[in-house]
């Protein structure tokens, strides 16, 4: 038997079906005492390569190849070829990439036509690239261009061998040229129709162009011809997932477990397919099941961690977004997520860090910024809310809700105009968005454009009938028109919606006290009162109704009322306002003791005055001026306009303690703030500024004052057309003048019957109007006149 007999005789041990007799024909060979050396060395190696000898294999290949070198060197060849081949099975430490390119560069040598040496070489060239992180010290590991190259020339030698096709297509589906890969893929299959790795690989390159429905058709051909392989069910089912048929691919993973119950790639993927369908506890449950398989694989922890979210699980999901991250800290989305899953749980802080960190790691999409904006907007952070809102408008302008957001952080900075313009834009790109024509109109609202809130009221009214918050807003917009019948309408619509409302019966109430129907706005308190349950609400009810029923006279009831709100909720107003109240029922010194409780409290400026004006009722002048003083420094400042008062007040008390010089020169004060629109405050300034005057011995200066304060009546009563009640003031302004200017008798005569004469006038212009409680106000004044005679 000739040695290329003897080889392809042997090469048959591969060969199940034919082992048993090749092996025992080989067998009889050896017996053979005329049989060659190296036909010896060769059957030796075989049968040890057969019987997974593979050190003592590789050491009588070794031989041949040594013995044949020279006189056969295609013998040789092969020998080297086997040597390489077991060298890669062999696979026992790194010196074996060396011997094994030796071993095939030498088969190469002997023989340069040698295909197969060069389809081994090149093999070994993408294993090497495969398993990279195994042989880094290696230079060549690397050199899948280097292998494209043996490819090539294996291919040239013997085009029509198929596996040389599909080795040079898995090569190239390693450097990404999945079309190129393919066209291989393709010349293999042509050569052998059954051949199930090119088909497998081909669905493979098909899958990374996307290119799912002809990947299937490779895959179903791979399952034709190999029914029994898992992977392959496998990869068709995430096929068709990619192509949203998550039954279908729930259907081929169900196929590859039953092969192979253990595997979990398919578990992981079955887990993403039924997430898609929403099938949320059985998802997680296959997510559980690949965890337990394999516990090293991030994007498992991710998705399940991504599901427990949506299933409102956050601090479940935080556990497994904290897993992704301790295996990958780069993950950028988990970042993302679990910033998500903080922020549902109030963990703001928390959540800014997640979101910077997804930032710095180049997750530039959009939603992160609106997220982070989002986060400091909740934590008071507007300016930086908006900034972040900025970034996700340059790169999302037609996101109706970032316009939306950034107009809230713009009221809350009270930067309205800008906030409207905001809103503007986010009902151009939602027009149907009830919420923000809602916040719009409460923005017009604080700028005072009332009928343009009342008009964003409307439609949310259209859009949304029940909203009782809209008819209640509505309502107060009428308020501050002075609208108030179609206000109370408005909150009659609030009650009947939200009979529980409190806020709507105290309003409701505020525009009845308006109309002057204070036994129902006393009525709308009540109601406010009973649902009200916080103290500072109720506080303000309670005042409210007493302020009502002190229009009623009623000031008994009222001071209760006061009493009640201080009790609830003793706030500076609720002190003030009962303090007032006392000083109507001439309890002085009571109400001296609440205005001091309501400057412990705030020092508002008006507290002062009214504690000044208490003083001053009590004859205490001095500590009056002081708390005047205050006040004056107060009004100064925030509108000097209606300082007249304070300075008049503050001149009675110093005429009081007879400072003549310093009384005048605030009643000066007085006169110059009041004369261009308050005639009343600057007339009684010119009246006490003739009193003191006169005490100063001015009497001609006193006099011209005394005019001054006439005229100031007359003329206003004239430009009012209001004369009667201008007289009246007139003659009331003589019969004081009378007192202070009465230097002689004859004087004093004259004045009295002008004033006597001015009340005469001033009582028949009140009956011709018919104004009975003008026509009582001044007969009770004409009759003091008549006491003082």
């Amino acid at each position: 038997m000739n040695t290329r007999t003897l080889i392809e005789l042997i090469e048959n041990l591969v060969d199940p079906e034919k082992s048993g007799e090749v092996k025992e024909t080989v067998r009889e060979e050896l017996q053979n005492t005329e049989l060659p050396l190296v036909d010896k060395a060769i059957i030796d190696a075989y049968l040890l390569q057969h019987d997974g000898e593979l050190k003592d294999a590789i050491e009588k290949w070794q031989a041949v190849a040594t013995i044949a070198e020279g006189p056969n060197n295609e013998l040789a060849a092969h020998a080297w070829l086997a040597v390489g081949c077991l060298l890669s099975e062999d696979d026992k430490g790194r010196d074996f990439v060396e011997k094994t390119y030796s071993a095939y560069d030498k088969a190469i040598e002997l023989k340069p036509d040698y295909a197969d040496a060069y389809y081994n070489r090149g093999n070994l060239k993408r294993v090497l690239e495969q398993r990279r992180s195994e042989y880094t010290n290696y230079s060549k590991a690397v050199q899948l261009e280097a292998a494209i190259v043996d490819y090539d020339e294996a291919i040239r030698l013997k085009p029509d061998n198929p596996l040389f096709y599909n080795d040079r297509g898995a090569t190239k589906f390693l450097q990404e040229e999945y079309e190129s890969a393919i066209s291989d893929y393709d010349k293999a299959i042509r050569l052998d129709p059954k051949n199930v790795d090119a088909y497998y690989n081909r669905g493979l390159a098909r899958s990374e162009l996307h290119q799912y429905e002809l990947a299937i058709a490779d895959y179903d051909e791979v399952i034709v011809l190999k029914p029994e392989a898992p992977l392959v069910y496998t990869l068709r089912g995430c096929a068709k997932g990619s192509l949203e048929q998550y039954e279908d691919a729930i259907a081929d993973f169900d196929i590859s477990l039953q092969i192979k119950a253990d595997d979990f790639k398919t578990y992981y993927a079955r887990g993403l397919s039924k997430g898609y369908l929403r099938q949320f506890d059985e998802a997680i449950a296959d997510f559980d099941e690949a965890i337990s398989l394999d516990s090293s694989h991030t994007e498992v922890y991710y998705n399940r961690g991504c599901i427990k979210l949506e299933l409102d699980q956050f601090e479940s999901a935080i556990a497994d977004f904290d897993k992704t991250l301790g295996l990958n800290s780069d993950f950028a989305h988990a970042y993302f997520n679990r910033g998500r899953a903080k922020f549902a749980l109030e963990r703001f802080n928390e959540v800014i860090d997640d979101f910077d960190k997804a930032i710095h790691l180049s997750f530039d999409h959009y939603l992160v910024y609106f997220m982070r904006g989002e986060t400091k907007k909740q934590l008071g952070n507007y300016e930086a809310a908006i900034t972040d809102y900025d970034t996700v408008i340059e790169r999302h302008p037609k996101n109706a809700d970032v316009y939306f957001n950034r107009g809230y952080a713009k009221v809350k900075l009270k930067r309205y105009k800008e906030a409207i313009v905001d809103y503007d834009e986010a009902l151009h790109l939602n027009p149907d968005d009830v919420e923000a024509y809602f916040n719009r109109a409460e923005v017009k609202e604080k700028l005072g454009d009332y009928e343009a809130a009342i008009a964003d009221y409307d439609t949310v009214i259209d859009y949304n009938p029940d909203d009782a918050e809209a008819y209640k807003n509505r309502g107060t917009a009428k308020y501050k028109l002075r609208q108030y019948e179609a206000a109370v309408a408005d909150y009659n619509e609030t009650i009947r919606l939200k009979p529980d409302f409190a806020e709507a019966y105290t309003n409701r109430a505020e525009a009845k006290d308006n109309l002057g129907r204070y036994e129902a706005a006393i009525e709308d308190y009540d109601e406010a009162i009973r649902l009200s349950s916080a103290s500072r609400e109720l506080a303000e009810s309670y005042l409210n109704r007493g302020r009502v029923k002190s229009m009623l006279d009623q000031h008994e009831a009222a001071l209760a009322d006061y009493d009640e709100a201080v009790r609830l909720y003793p706030s500076s107003d609720a002190y003030s306002t009962r303090g007032r109240k006392k000083l109507v029922l001439g309890q002085h010194q009571s109400a001296l003791a609440d205005y001091d409780e309501a400057l412990q409290l705030s020092s508002y400026y008006p507290y002062y005055y009214q504690r000044g004006l208490i003083k001053y009722e009590l004859g205490q002048y001095e500590s009056a001026i002081k708390d005047y003083d205050k006040a004056i420094h107060g009004i100064n400042e925030v509108g000097p306009k209606y300082a007249g008062s304070y300075y008049y007040n503050r001149a009675l008390a110093k005429c009081a303690l007879e400072k003549y010089e310093s009384a005048i020169a605030d009643l000066n004060e007085t006169i110059r703030l009041a004369v261009d629109w308050n005639y009343a405050e600057a007339a009684e300034a010119y009246l006490a500024r003739s009193k003191a005057k006169a005490h100063l011995g001015s009497t001609q200066e006193a006099e011209a004052d005394f005019q001054k304060a006439i005229r100031v009546y007359y003329n206003e009563g004239k430009n009012r057309g209001d004369s009667y009640r201008i007289f009246a003031e007139a003659a009331e302004a003589q019969s004081k003048a009378n007192a202070h200017l009465g230097s002689t008798q004859e004087y004093a005569r004259e004045n009295f019957e002008k004033a006597r004469k001015a009340f005469q006038i001033a009582l028949e212009l009140a009956e011709q109007t018919d104004n009975q409680d003008m026509k009582t106000e001044i007969e009770q004044s004409l009759q003091e006149l008549e006491n003082t005679k």
